[in-house]
């Protein structure tokens, strides 16, 4: 019975990934090769950290520098989604190792959300509600992670369902229903 679930599971993941990646509509999709007025740029100082924003060669690259902890992020769909695929190719090109780089991904209206999150050793997916901070996945590591090198994130959301994925190897999975639609 177990064989049967876990194939039963699995072929519902292929399906959903599959549909995801083949039959949902795309919003956006962008190869910077021209960063255009869509994306913030320039220079943002604050007491959290300096940021320069800018495009450079085919990138969409971020400068920081921090002064106190932050997540610093930029929204690129702002139409509510239930059900979404997004998914980001980035990479930590200097600083320290201890960083991270994810996606934020169903930010409702009161400011909520869920982090994918992507450091040099491993990932975590926490989400942010009502001003606390909730593992929803707590740090694993994971050897997909190319350190210093281009990581491809993805997320998959339907309903209270997530399927997270590294360089399109699913990592984890997880089931949580604090935020049911919110912005990417």
């Amino acid at each position: 019975q177990r064989v049967v679930q876990i194939t039963g599971t699995s072929q519902a993941v292929e399906t959903l990934i599959s549909d995801a990646d083949h039959q949902w509509r795309v919003l956006i999709s962008d190869t910077f090769e021209n960063v255009s007025s869509t994306w913030a740029t320039g220079t943002d100082d604050d007491t959290y950290a300096t940021i320069v924003r800018r495009g450079v060669d085919g990138r969409y690259q971020w400068n920081a520098t921090s002064k106190k902890g932050l997540l610093s992020r930029i929204d690129a769909n702002h139409l509510p989604l239930e059900d979404f695929y997004v998914s980001v190719v980035a990479e930590r090109t200097s600083g320290s190792s201890a960083s991270d780089y994810g996606l934020v991904f169903r930010e409702d209206t009161r400011g909520n959300f869920y982090y994918f999150g992507v450091g040099d050793e491993g990932y975590f997916v926490s989400v942010f509600d009502d001003g606390e901070w909730i593992d929803v996945v707590e740090f694993t590591y994971s050897s997909v992670i190319e350190p210093g090198e281009k990581n491809r994130i993805s997320v998959i959301g339907r309903g209270s369902y997530f399927i997270f994925m590294i360089n399109d190897v699913i990592v984890d999975a997880a089931i949580d229903d604090h935020i049911a639609a919110g912005t990417t």
